[in-house]
């Protein structure tokens, strides 16, 4: 395969419903936006307070959410309008250190792993905390509504809607989780 085009930064993610691939510049606050097609810059966003970190998205709704790596310990959220690139949430604080974050597009909620384990967003337009779920988000099946988490050596599978655990695999790596999801 040929590189087709190159972008730096510490996340990045792709919208199908758009076409349009995110990055983000990592401590330096920017968000560019690209087009799927030819690659080329569309939008460089400076203003939201962004300092780097994972995204991911929810083509459902069109919402890119970013994880924010600022220092502080209290790492926050923020949440981008796919079509207009303008913040829609946030920032959403975290309550520790983040480091990814999942959308379940089944559900339009937002797993964000941080330091204790996993918090949960809510869906648009609200997005409230909802709380906090044991292990690291892993992967997540949108169309089986499931979800993988990485607790120690094992994996607990839970319910995409209501959170319950399903089945706990020991001994197994999170490795699979992706593998599964």
């Amino acid at each position: 395969p040929a590189v087709v085009t190159t972008v730096s930064g510490a996340g990045v993610t792709v919208n199908p419903a758009s076409n349009r691939f995110y990055t983000s510049s990592g401590f330096g606050g920017t968000i560019r936006v690209y087009n799927g097609v030819d690659n080329t810059l569309i939008t460089t966003s400076t203003s939201i307070g962004y300092c780097g970190g994972q995204l991911d998205v929810d083509e459902t709704r069109n919402l890119i959410y970013m994880t924010s790596q600022c220092g502080g310990g209290n790492d926050p959220l923020h949440v981008l309008d796919g079509s207009n690139n303008s913040i829609t949430g946030g920032p959403l604080g975290s309550g520790g250190i983040v480091g990814s974050v999942r959308v379940n597009p089944a559900t339009g909620r937002a797993y964000v792993t941080r330091s204790g384990g996993t918090r949960v967003f809510g869906p648009s337009p609200s997005f409230a905390n909802l709380g906090d779920l044991t292990g690291t988000i892993a992967g997540i099946n949108s169309a089986a509504n499931l979800l993988y988490f990485s607790s120690g050596s094992d994996l607990l599978v839970r319910d995409g809607s209501t959170h319950a655990l399903i089945a706990t695999i020991s001994g197994t790596s999170a490795a699979l989780a992706w593998w599964i999801a």
